[in-house]
This record gives C-alpha cells, structure tokens and sequence, in this order.
C-alpha cells in the first residue's frame, strides 16, 4: 500500500462549481387558484422562485417595474389589455424579460400577435406542471417553446399573409455566417445547437441573430425563419 504523504500547512483542493442562478418568476392570471397552485408547484424546483402573482394586466406591470423579474408567465385574460399589448408594455419597463403564455384556448392570430411582441413560450393550462417548468427554464436560456402545432400554424399564417414574401430580398444583405446561422435555425435547432454546430458561443449566435433581424426588417426569430424557408432554407 502506498504512504499517503501529508503536508502541512496545505489544505485539498476545493471546487468552486457555483450553483445555476434561480430564476425569479412572475405569474399573471385571472384565475387566482391556479396562480397558487402554480406557485406551490414551482416553488418546490431549487433553481425557480415566485416572486410575484397578479391578477390584472395592471397588476403584472406594477408587480414588473418594483422588483426583479427574470420571467413572466401571463394568463390570457389578465385584463383589458390582450397579451400583445401587455407583453410590448412589459419589455419596455424590462427588455431583457422573457415572456410566456398560459392559454386556455386556441387563438392564432393571438399566438401571432404575443409571438411579435416577444413571447418565446406558449404553454396550454391544461398541460402538466413539468411542462411549464421546463419552458420556464428554456425561454430565458433564448430557446422557443412553442407547441408543434402552434408553432406551424404561426409559420403558415406568417407566409399567408405575406411577410416573407415582401422580406425576401433582404437575404442577400447577410454574411456567409449569417446565413449559416440562419440555415441551421430553419431546422428546428436550438441556439446552443447552432453553437455548438458553428463551433462558436451562444452569445455569438445571439448577436449574430439581432443583425440578422435588423438586415431583414422583422423582430422575431420566427419571422426570419419564415423568410429563410421561403426562400428555400431546411
């Protein structure tokens, strides 16, 4: 058996691995018990904490310009205010939030307007609580959590109406890069995906990705991903 040789004075390495930061969550919806029951469920996850409820649009932009939010979840019906109109409100007190919706019907149009406004998560009131709990932890990571269905039929609605057909020019303004960024998100990758195809960091895929929506003229990362597909990116 080999002497284990002590030394003095020096003590065994410690490792410094720092827990993931929690995410500080707001949720927003008229129906106060299933705000509560929300809030039990994901104040049971180490990495989450509830730090607000409301009930009405007013409340939400109150509850978001007073204290640190990392994400907010909003029901549909929050108030006067659609879920557009409050989330384009709520990234003005606070760019950087991450928006999810709680629907309890299917709206398209509505999908399409909360997805403009920001909202990279959409999460139906019947679906599990682990559900909205790994879409709360994706969207701030830059992902987009949108059901394959909804999301399709955003896309479909999107060609419909024209906005990659009078966008498409555009592509030839962007760099070979941003174009391979570009192409790997059209297939459905995530951005750390993309990261780790290109061999480059997510916040190089993110930059990359707001010159690119600025050169095609849209705000969202689906709306260039409609423009991509149209003109022939899988």
């Amino acid at each position: 058996m080999a002497a284990d040789h002590h030394h003095p004075g020096r003590r065994p390495a410690r490792s410094h691995r720092q827990a993931p930061p929690v995410l500080r969550v707001l949720l927003g919806d008229h129906q106060l018990s299933l705000v509560e029951a929300l809030a039990e469920a994901i104040a049971a996850e180490s990495d989450l904490e509830v730090v607000g409820t409301a009930a009405r649009a007013d409340d939400v932009l109150r509850v978001v310009g007073s204290r640190p939010v990392d994400v907010a979840v909003l029901g549909s019906d929050t108030g006067p205010a659609d879920l557009a109109s409050l989330g384009a409100a709520l990234r003005e007190v606070r760019p950087g939030l991450a928006l999810i919706a709680l629907a309890d019907h299917e709206d398209i149009v509505a999908l399409v307007r909360a997805v403009r406004a920001g909202f990279r998560g959409w999460v139906h009131k019947e679906a599990g609580v682990q559900e909205l709990v790994d879409v709360v932890r994706a969207v701030p990571r830059g992902e987009t959590r949108i059901p394959p269905v909804e999301l399709t039929r955003v896309l479909d609605h999107l060609l419909e109406a024209g906005a990659a057909a009078t966008r498409s020019g555009p592509l030839d303004e962007l760099t070979s890069r941003e174009l391979e960024v570009l192409r790997a998100l059209s297939g459905g990758v995530t951005r750390q995906e993309v990261a780790d195809e290109l061999d480059i960091s997510v916040n190089t895929v993110r930059t990359h990705m707001r010159r690119i929506l600025a050169k095609l003229g849209v705000h969202t990362s689906l709306e260039a991903v409609v423009i991509a597909r149209r003109a022939g990116f899988r």
